[in-house]
């Protein structure tokens, strides 16, 4: 819950929040002059209001809830123009990042979390719902019981694929996706079905899927509750963009967990684990820690070609 006040002794009443709050018409200019919170019905509490006050006269409290746990991001003052880094310098940042899978045996200090934690909270939601739960694991004992339950829900997966049956179909996928090789089917056909049949798919003891990082984040949201469900897939995405970064401001290193994501939608145990209540829906995960390498260039990308129009 937020509340929201104005100083009017700060106030010039510019009416510069009235302007700013487009889509809701939650300000308007009272009788005395100064901007009111006359639509209260419709504020997402952006806080589009208390960004672009110069006086910063708008305020917003937020009521402290019951878990002791809570965290609350405070507004501050954005300094113009020149604490921004140059785009050059943002650009190597962005693409100097890489996917690490190499860890060092090193803790994460819990202030880093946090600060990583913080970025997430800030992403931009649909509707500023802000609907998503942090849950973060650090105890080793606990990521080696999700890891290993992984493992469990993949090796049932991959058992399936060692059929004759399963093991032609993916010989012929294989084969006809390959079509432009000049190689004919039939030839392409034998040569992949000696491949798989000699293949075992069952065999995942050796793969680290969490990579050995001391710290998994997972991001969940609420199936029950808000109005955009159909964008809190995105709005997580998003969301676990903005903790990557910075965790690479922080000098951590983040790998995303697709493969976990998808175990977590199929296995129960998986969920059960990790005590995530059944009204939540997984969105995404990601690993933190150390890196365990050192990186020297970062590799060419594309092509791709823009419509412009």
């Amino acid at each position: 819950m937020v509340s929201k006040t104005i100083d009017k002794e700060k106030c010039t009443g510019c009416m510069l929040c009235e302007e700013i709050c487009a889509n809701s018409h939650v300000m308007t200019k009272g009788e005395d002059g100064y901007p009111a919170f006359t639509n209260e019905m419709m504020c997402i509490a952006c806080g589009h209001c208390f960004a672009i006050c110069p006086e910063r006269a708008i305020t917003f409290t937020f009521s402290p809830g019951t878990d002791q746990a809570e965290v609350v991001a405070p507004g501050a003052p954005i300094q113009y123009p020149n604490e921004f880094p140059a785009a050059d310098t943002i650009g190597t940042f962005l693409f100097s990042t890489r996917s690490d899978r190499l860890y060092a045996d090193k803790p994460v200090e819990k202030e880093k979390i946090e600060k990583v934690i913080e970025a997430m909270m800030r992403a931009p939601s649909a509707g500023n719902e802000q609907n998503k739960h942090y849950y973060v694991f650090t105890d080793p004992a606990k990521i080696a019981e999700i890891e290993s339950l992984q493992k469990a829900y993949f090796r049932a997966v991959l058992n399936k694929y060692n059929s004759p049956l399963a093991k032609r179909s993916a010989a012929l996928t294989i084969s006809m996706n390959a079509k432009g090789s000049g190689v004919p089917l039939w030839t392409r056909y034998k040569n992949n079905l000696a491949l798989t049949n000699n293949a075992s798919f069952s065999d995942n003891s050796s793969v680290s899927y969490l990579k050995g990082a001391k710290v998994l984040l997972v991001i969940t949201h609420d199936k029950k509750k808000g109005m955009h469900q159909s964008f809190y897939q995105g709005d997580i995405r998003i969301a676990g963009t903005y903790g990557i970064l910075m965790a690479k401001a922080l000098g951590l290193a983040s790998c995303w967990m697709g493969l976990l994501e998808i175990a977590m939608g199929k296995s129960k145990k998986i969920g059960e684990a990790m005590h995530i209540g059944s009204h939540e829906s997984m969105g995404g995960a990601l690993v933190l820690g150390y890196s365990d390498t050192q990186w020297v260039g970062y590799p060419p990308r594309g092509p791709v070609t823009p419509k412009w129009q």
